[in-house]
């Protein structure tokens, strides 16, 4: 994929500490906002 969108091209960088903290935080704001995102299944 990262080839066909030709973001591949550029520097390669280093990979970065994980950080629960804000995985943790991203990962509540992704549930709180989940039924904003969510598309009915019946759209008739």
């Amino acid at each position: 994929m990262a080839r066909r969108w030709d973001t591949a091209a550029g520097p390669v960088l280093d990979a970065v500490e994980r950080d629960e903290e804000t995985l943790a935080r991203i990962a509540g704001v992704l549930s709180d906002a989940a039924p904003l995102l969510e598309r009915p299944t019946d759209t008739h």
